[in-house]
């Protein structure tokens, strides 16, 4: 369950970022999750309620949106699915491809007093 690990990172990061701007509760954090990085949304949300506690974003929100594995062939610049078809464009054929997307964790904002 690599979701406890990511939760901890999230909570870490949105403490420090509330306690440079001086706040001293968290009230929501919305969170930007790669489709690569298998993040099991039941899973994160029992993580981030169980982690929460004694911390300043004991009474907050947790929202997560998803974001699509992408990659892009550098010989042709189509975009498309990585998960269906991988490193192989399924336009051109090349397999000069990158994922430009889905293996992000960002915290997006977070919201506080």
């Amino acid at each position: 369950m690599h979701e406890l690990a990511f939760t901890q990172q999230i909570l870490w990061q949105a403490e420090e970022a509330a306690g440079a701007y001086g706040l001293k509760k968290i009230n929501e954090i919305k969170v930007v999750l790669g489709e690569l990085l298998y993040i099991m949304p039941e899973a994160l949300d029992f993580s981030f309620h169980v982690l929460k506690k004694g911390t300043m974003a004991e009474e907050a929100r947790l929202l997560a949106e998803y974001r699509k594995a992408l990659a892009q062939c550098d010989a042709c610049s189509n975009r498309y699915s990585w998960l269906e078809y991988g490193y192989h464009c399924p336009k051109c054929k090349s397999q000069e491809t990158r994922i430009i997307q889905g293996m992000e964790m960002i915290i997006e904002y977070l919201e506080g007093e």
